[in-house]
């Protein structure tokens, strides 16, 4: 009752593309133009009247995409992949004297192919220039087999070397934006198994991958005691855990039935083996439809476990989030060109919260309506 807080934003987005094919390749020319304008507004006070805190931060942003993407037969099965963008992100706000701006141009190039029959090889190299200046180059590589003696079977193993440059939402949003920030550096190495299968009516598909990641200077919003939140760099993250995907799916005459599951374990902590904040241990999912004619019925489940919310126990703030089940429903029809979807959100009306402090609907109700040419 002692606060009053708000933001409004109000945002449009543009893009024009153009493609031009011949018999080996392809180009494909896009230009984008975002513009946001936020408002953001706190005021917290005493029950006598006095301020407290005070925030009116107003933003507007103008950014601009220009990218040219090339694909091109090679050789056989080899084909080359490349990509040349630019960025332009301009903000203006009452934080700030004068506008931040930013020049971005990244180049991308990769080559794919097949090194024996049943292995697939792909290899990419991108480089960033950030203002003009080289943030480096970083490789990535993935190997592919395809099991010759059983059917549907697929191996996969990766390694790539990752950048991110802190967003001008990181560096300069105000209250929070944190100018100091470093980009992000990191490596990992990934691999998954994948299987897909028809054994007449019925159809499998599955998948169980692992990863492992380092990363320097991750970039971490967190909670602080204003309300409001700040980035910081996490010195070093490591992550690492495993993922498991299985759908079932069964046809007869004009019915289709499909049952699929999810799970994540997601393990990532600082350089104090601590869990880092909002990133759940364990996450799952599972999905179930069934097909008649235009008509579909769906059914969600989603589980989302514990969260911390602090590095910090000992913070007022530190609490934990418990975990939740969510679960939704969902009728649709298609008539001609119009898709009509009717969903329950939050069947169960759980009580909930995504982040601190932050409530969440309870049952909700939605109504969409997709056309398609």
């Amino acid at each position: 009752s002692n606060t009053k807080e708000y933001t409004i934003n109000d945002y449009t987005r543009n893009m024009v593309s153009y493609k031009t094919y011949w018999n080996t390749g392809k180009i494909e020319v896009k230009s984008a133009y975002f513009y946001e304008k936020q408002h953001y507004f706190l005021e917290s006070y005493t029950n006598i009247g006095t301020v407290v805190t005070k925030i009116n931060s107003k933003n507007d942003a103008n950014v601009l995409h220009q990218i040219a993407e090339i694909d091109q037969d090679i050789y056989k099965s080899w084909k080359f992949k490349g990509k040349v963008q630019w960025d332009y992100e301009q903000v203006k706000s009452n934080n700030y004297d004068g506008v931040k701006a930013r020049n971005t141009l990244s180049f991308y190039g990769a080559v794919v192919g097949k090194v024996l029959k049943p292995l697939d090889l792909r290899l990419t190299l991108r480089n960033d220039l950030v203002d003009w200046k080289s943030a480096g180059w970083f490789p990535t590589a993935t190997l592919s087999y395809s099991a010759l003696y059983v059917k549907g079977l697929k191996v996969n193993a990766g390694y790539s070397h990752n950048y991110r440059s802190p967003s001008l939402n990181d560096l300069y949003w105000h209250p929070g934006g944190n100018p100091d920030l470093k980009p992000e550096n990191g490596r990992t190495v990934d691999g998954n198994i994948n299987y897909t299968r028809s054994f007449g009516l019925f159809t499998i598909e599955g998948q169980l991958g692992a990863y492992y990641s380092k990363v320097k200077d991750w970039i971490q919003w967190k909670p602080t005691a204003w309300r409001y939140w700040v980035p910081e760099n996490v010195a070093t993250v490591i992550a690492y855990g495993a993922e498991a995907h299985l759908k079932l799916g069964y046809t007869v005459g004009d019915w289709d039935f499909s049952l699929s599951g999810n799970y994540v374990y997601s393990h990532t902590t600082d350089e104090m083996e601590i869990q880092l904040i909002y990133i759940p241990l364990h996450h799952a999912n599972a999905f179930a439809e069934v097909k008649w004619h235009d008509w579909n019925l769906s059914y969600t489940m989603e589980y989302t476990g514990e969260r911390k919310t602090s590095m910090n126990p000992n913070e007022f703030y530190g609490f934990r989030l418990d975990p939740y089940m969510l679960h939704h429903l969902a009728l649709g029809k298609r008539i001609r060109h119009f898709i009509v979807e009717f969903k329950i959100n939050n069947v169960t009306d759980v009580d909930y919260m995504a982040i601190l402090w932050r409530a969440m609907p309870g049952r909700s109700f939605e109504i969409s309506l997709n056309y398609t040419l």
